[in-house]
């Protein structure tokens, strides 16, 4: 259960709950406070397959027909909200399906949940939710609120705007023409014809020949590619397959050409030109659809 943030507190406080108080009153910052009283949920969990399933098994029983996806989601959070308030490890201790579906209001609602995976029926009174702690334990918040200080601190060296997809393809477009477009350098007004006809525009197809014939690799192992891919945490299995992607969309005929192959390549790497990856709220890189399928391609 991959979610993003999203404010809790619809049950009463835990056993637990005095000592967090004490911490409060006796002069803990409310910022400190608040810090992690958030649980994770996905932006597209309304077409989650599991949603699906769970809507699917409650239907049968809703007499009043008032359960829709949006009313699933909303038992969801009340469920996580519980787990995130009431234990630390993701066992519920005390708890029967039949309990947790008292203090959410809703019969049958955690039996839907242990259908699809997403809730365990313990032995002795508990129940327990699956992968808590990757997702929703104390440790996986404060990883969240790491990588996010980190992107902020980032973001703030340097103005960012928001960018429509119409906008962003023009921007790709102009990062495309830069390449073949070098700034004089202050003071040199023009550029020799002579000058540029040393380093002509030529095809990909073209220029991995000519580095197949000496002996070179496309992209070297000290190309800063690398140390880029390294600096922000992209994978090396992604890397290659943005190369793969790269290598066979500009081989097509036709196709652009280019003065500096290894930087349009480095661009791509920066831009995400192909769309194959994502990164969610932890910093770890997912694959996109279009990376899935371009996946798919390479093992055939």
């Amino acid at each position: 259960m991959n979610m993003n943030p999203a404010r809790c507190g619809l049950i009463p406080a835990s056993k637990s709950e005095p000592d967090t108080c004490r911490k409060f009153f006796s002069g803990a910052s409310e910022s400190k406070k608040m810090a992690i009283d958030w649980i994770k949920m996905r932006v597209d969990l309304q077409s989650h397959p599991k949603v699906v399933r769970i809507l699917s098994a409650i239907r049968p029983h809703d007499v009043l027909n008032k359960t829709d996806k949006f009313r699933v989601i909303g038992g969801l959070h009340a469920v996580w909200s519980v787990f995130d308030a009431h234990c630390e490890d993701g066992v519920l201790n005390g708890y029967t399906p039949e309990t947790l579906d008292h203090v959410i209001g809703w019969d049958g609602f955690s039996s839907a949940l242990i259908g699809v995976g997403w809730l365990i029926e313990n032995t002795g009174f508990s129940l327990a939710m699956p992968e808590f702690l990757e997702h929703n334990g104390q440790s996986a918040k404060r990883r969240a609120e790491d990588q996010k200080r980190k992107r902020d601190s980032r973001n703030s060296t340097e103005p960012v705007r928001k960018l429509s997809a119409n906008d962003a393809d023009k921007k790709q477009t102009r990062e495309e023409k830069s390449i073949n477009t070098p700034i004089p350098p202050k003071g040199a007004e023009s550029v020799k014809v002579s000058e540029k006809q040393k380093t002509p525009a030529i095809t990909l197809m073209t220029w991995l020949e000519a580095i197949k014939a000496s002996a070179e690799k496309p992209i070297p192992e000290n190309d800063p590619v690398f140390a880029y891919a390294e600096q922000v945490g992209i994978p090396p299995d992604y890397l290659r397959l943005c190369w793969r992607e790269f290598r066979d969309r500009y081989s097509q005929p036709g196709s652009k050409r280019y003065r500096d192959w290894r930087g349009v390549f480095r661009k791509a790497v920066r831009g995400n030109w192909f769309k194959l990856w994502w990164v969610d709220a932890d910093g770890q890189y997912m694959l996109t659809t279009c990376g899935k399928q371009a996946e798919m391609a390479a093992k055939q």
